[in-house]
């Protein structure tokens, strides 16, 4: 599913809501992978925000700009009506965002973004990209 998930409701008095649910989606990402591969994603912006989800009902979500190694826009974490998350990816310069998952549940959130945009499928390939980059960086160092 693709679609504008922008809102057009004004949620400034539930702003603490909207807070509280993206601290707690990022807190649950960094205790699922870790802060390393979180920080493999090359996050350059974040925050809370509100969506128009895949319902059509609007609902509280992180929305992080990263620049990972498979995907580069916006990754958006919702908190739908289930207790569960939907997860958006919206690419550099594009006005709509694609629905890549929906119950996706917080033990799984970290990994699943994980394998969409950094990781991909393929561990053994994701490991020898990471020691081509490992041995870029030393070059670079040395």
């Amino acid at each position: 599913m693709k679609k504008n998930i922008e809102t057009s409701i004004d949620h400034s008095q539930e702003r603490e809501y909207a807070l509280g649910v993206a601290q707690t989606i990022m807190g649950q990402i960094a205790a699922g992978i870790g802060k390393s591969a979180l920080w493999s994603w090359g996050i350059v912006a974040g925050g809370a925000t509100f969506i128009n989800g895949k319902d059509g009902e609007d609902i509280p979500a992180l929305a992080l700009g990263v620049d990972a190694r498979l995907f580069s826009g916006i990754v958006t974490v919702a908190l739908n009506w289930s207790d569960a998350y939907e997860v958006w990816l919206q690419k550099s310069g594009e006005k709509t965002a694609e629905l890549i998952g929906e119950e996706i549940y917080c033990d799984q959130i970290g990994e699943f973004i994980d394998r969409k945009i950094e990781s991909g499928d393929n561990w053994e390939e994701y490991e020898k990209f990471c020691r081509g980059e490992k041995a870029k960086m030393a070059e670079f160092l040395n």
